[in-house]
């Protein structure tokens, strides 16, 4: 499992855009369950997680990764 903790208040979205439906907002320093992920520039730029049963899209640049990101999909 790779997980991620929070370093802002972060838009959980449908899809990996800040045009998309939000979801859910999750808190400041919350963990969530890295399970894929969109790649730009060769940096990670959204992430797609699992929180508190929700699966949504956050934006990859606020977030502390603890876990080997390679073994993350590129979807």
């Amino acid at each position: 499992n790779i997980v991620g903790y929070t370093r802002s208040v972060m838009n959980l979205r449908r899809r990996p855009s800040e045009r998309t439906q939000l979801l859910n907002q999750i808190p400041w320093g919350d963990g969530v369950q890295i399970i894929g992920r969109t790649v730009q520039g060769g940096q990670n730029f959204w992430l797609q997680v699992r929180w508190e049963g929700q699966t949504g899209w956050i934006y990859a640049p606020y977030i502390t990764i603890e876990g080997l990101i390679e073994a993350v999909p590129i979807r």
